[in-house]
């Protein structure tokens, strides 16, 4: 879906055993994601 709908990845968090969550703005494309343990960071 997002490869056909342009969406490039441009960043990966991968590995280990902690929950992952993303968060997508539609209206502006600000991007978040919060790793179990980390916090949240704007990608």
């Amino acid at each position: 879906m997002f490869h056909k709908n342009n969406v490039i990845i441009s960043y990966k968090d991968v590995g280990g055993v902690v929950n992952r969550t993303v968060k997508l703005a539609v209206n502006n494309g600000d991007t978040w994601i919060k790793v179990s343990g980390k916090g949240e960071k704007k990608i």
